[in-house]
This record gives C-alpha cells, structure tokens and sequence, in this order.
C-alpha cells in the first residue's frame, strides 16, 4: 500500500506534540488505543483513517493542507489566539516557551531570522523592556479591558512573568542562529517608547529614559556575540553556539523566521503587529528559505570579521538611542 503520505503526517506531527512527549504516548493517547495499533500505524502497517488523521491534527493544532504536491501552493498555518485579557499574553508567552523548548530539543537545528523589529526574544533579557511590550500590546494593539486609565511602571506585573521569559531567551540562546538587521530594527520600539511618553502613559520621564537605556542593553548584547560570532546568556555566560550576524541595507518588510528541525523546516510570519503563525509546508519554507538566502547574499556578515562595518553599524543605532533619551530629557 502506498503510504507516502502517511509518513509525511507523522514525520510533520512530531514537529507539534508537547515535547516532554513521544510519539506513540501522544497518539495513543488521543485516538485511544493500544501501543501495538498505534505502532502499526506509526509503521505504516496500518492505514491511518481520515477520522483519525482529523482528530490528531485538531489535538496538536496541525494544518492538514501542503500533503498534495499537485496542490503546493495551498498553505495551511497555525495562529496564535490572542485576546483582549492579560491571560492570553501568558498563554502567548508559554506557546513561545515550547516552540523553542521543542527546536533545542531536536539535533542539528538552526534558526535564521530576518529581523524588521527587534527579535522577541531580546526583550526578555530586561524585565522593564519586557513589561514595556507587554503593556504596549494589552493597551494600544489588544484593547485589553481596564487598561483605558492604565500607565506604565517598571513594576506593573511584578515578578509574574520573570523566570518564565528568562528561561525562553537562554533557551534561545543555546540555539546556534543567523539574524539578519538593519538599522530600522531598534526603531519600531523606541517609536513606541516615544509615542507612550508623549502620550503621556510614560507618566515618568526617568522611566521613559530607562527603557531608551534597556534597548541599548539589547543592542550591547547582540554587539557582544556579533564579535564573538557566539551566543550569550542572559547573564553574558557563552553557550558555544554559532551566531552569525549580517547587516542590510534592504529594508526587510517584516518578521520573518525560518527553523531547521532535522529534516523539517517550520517558518514563521509575524501579523497584527506583535502575533505570528508558523507552517511546516515545505513549498512555503522553499519560498521562504530562498528569499532568506537572497537577502543574505546582499548583506555583510559582521559576526567575528568586518569589524570597522560593524562599529559603523552599532555606533549608528546608539546615536537613535541617545537621540530618543536627549529629546526626552529637553521635553
């Protein structure tokens, strides 16, 4: 029997179970079965009914579509459900907690990122920052109830979040990566910053400046294994995983991500501002992986090599950091 498709299904869905899970654990436990006719199936000794195939997609929040190559340009993602409550920003930051508990997990995987903002990740190295984020979403993009007379202070969430975004960036961090910026990376948040302040949801001006200096504590980082060509912790501790950093001139357009898992490529796409989907479609992550490829071809690799390039580069975004805090301090 032709099972092609078969394999393809359960090579993809492993991409999506818990990854404290095992295969076999996570079907038979979802279709309710013994562990020899969920191993006949895993096998291909045994057809995988379209019920079935439904119920598991459904259970692991898997696309079905991209299987037919007659029918490539099909895509199916999966979105994050956010809604206008706190809650939901928590369940966003678990989901990125998996993801990348699951891409470390699994040999040989890399992740190349083409950074229009900068990098979720980063902004969990400072809890201010972070709170900062997260207060922008819930007010300006979510429309979270009850925050209509809400301002921003460095302590809003108290220490709800901290241990949590601490282990997804180190987590990040042990992942070996190539992140591709532009001088327009930093500018979305000071924008931000900026808009909050004279907005007046900053109330203080000394806040306002201290998440000006935490983007430079981002940048200084990024900086850091730029000219090691090497990740960091959170606490500057190197983890030995390669970082490749390139700078581009080409406006990058948006967020866009693309994970090597083995033999599995999952591609991730920023929407609505802060929100992303992934797909595991492997016509996607051709156009994707080409595009990636594109744009590095016409940028610089400044990680370990072309260090006057990469002072040039850094000095240029400290000079919009200093920019925002002078025009705060004179306002």
């Amino acid at each position: 029997m032709n099972t092609s498709y078969q394999k393809l299904f359960f090579e993809n869905l492993k991409n999506f179970i818990p990854s404290e899970m095992g295969l076999a654990e996570a079907i038979g436990s979802v279709l309710n079965m013994s562990t020899a006719s969920t191993y006949r199936r895993i096998n291909c000794q045994t057809f995988l009914s379209l019920d079935e195939a439904v119920a598991l997609s459904k259970a692991f929040n898997m696309p079905l579509t991209g299987f037919d190559s007659g029918a490539k340009n099909i895509v199916g993602f999966v979105a994050n459900e956010l809604s206008p409550n706190k809650d939901s920003f928590y369940a966003y930051i678990q989901g990125l907690g998996k993801d990348i508990e699951t891409i470390l997990k699994i040999e040989n995987s890399n992740i190349l990122y083409a950074a229009e903002d900068i990098p979720v990740f980063y902004h969990f190295i400072s809890k201010p920052l972070a709170y900062f984020k997260m207060f922008y979403w819930m007010k300006a993009i979510q429309n979270v109830d009850n925050t209509a007379n809400m301002y921003y202070s460095t302590d809003m969430f108290g220490d709800y979040y901290e241990e949590e975004m601490t282990k997804i960036f180190d987590t990040y961090s042990k992942i070996p990566t190539t992140e591709i910026w532009t001088e327009e990376t930093i500018l979305s948040s000071l924008r931000q910053i900026q808009f909050f302040y004279d907005s007046g949801f900053i109330p203080k001006k000394e806040d306002a400046i201290l998440l000006c200096e935490q983007i430079r504590v981002v940048v200084n980082h990024v900086k850091k294994q730029s000219e090691l060509g090497e990740k960091l912790l959170s606490n500057d501790i190197q983890t030995g995983k390669p970082f490749r950093f390139y700078i581009s001139d080409l406006m990058i357009g948006t967020n866009c991500v693309l994970c090597k898992l083995g033999n599995t490529r999952v591609s991730y796409l920023s929407y609505n501002t802060f929100n992303s989907m992934k797909t595991t479609n492997n016509f996607f992550a051709d156009q994707t992986e080409n595009w990636l490829n594109n744009l590095l071809s016409k940028s610089l690799m400044a990680s370990g090599s072309a260090e006057k390039q990469r002072n040039i580069f850094f000095k240029n975004l400290f000079l919009h950091i200093d920019k925002l805090i002078q025009t705060i301090e004179l306002s």
